[in-house]
């Protein structure tokens, strides 16, 4: 297949052969047209749509063996689905022990006096903070967080010795 400017793109069409027949630009344009009706599949509606009987649809169909691509296609998208969720998983997964590892250390700066509050930014981004663990919205519109992410004990300690210290350091400021 070429691009527009008469290069190649690398990915040809599938073409399929049944009994020494290859499936004509036509053919295969009717097929895709058919699967990508989805749920709604009609051999009506793509005769319809390329301006051909039903019959002769019908034919196409049965000859290239519609219904057969069609479970194929079906099978492979849910697989390449299922293997990209599970990339997102991993990466999710990988992401969540740095951060595991980041707050264990800001945990420990901020005990140690490294980290202090200079500004009233950083006074409201810890108020934000402390209203999203509460689960409060930290907004004026509060949006509805519709996956729920469950905290191992480890993250839920550091969090809260966090909140602890600030607290304190809070209680400390008023004094």
């Amino acid at each position: 297949m070429a691009d527009e400017k008469g290069q190649s793109s690398g990915k040809e069409p599938e073409v399929v052969s049944i009994k020494g027949k290859k499936e004509t630009e036509a053919q295969k344009q009717a097929f895709e047209l058919y699967y990508n009706m989805g749920a709604k599949r009609s051999l009506e509606a793509v005769a319809s749509a390329c301006n051909k009987s039903t019959r002769t649809i019908g034919e196409w169909s049965r000859q290239f063996k519609w219904k057969d691509r069609i479970v194929q296609k079906e099978i492979e998208e849910t697989a390449e689905k299922g293997s990209v969720a599970n990339a997102v998983l991993d990466v999710k997964a990988e992401y969540r022990q740095v951060i595991r590892a980041l707050v264990a250390t800001f945990v420990k700066d901020f005990k140690a006096g490294k980290v202090k509050i200079k500004n009233i930014q950083d006074f409201e981004r810890v108020v934000k903070l402390d209203l999203l663990l509460l689960g409060d919205p930290t907004d004026r519109i509060a949006q509805e967080n519709k996956e729920q992410v469950e905290l191992s004990e480890e993250d839920r300690k550091a969090i809260f010795a966090v909140a602890d210290s600030i607290r304190a350091e809070m209680n400390a400021l008023k004094s």
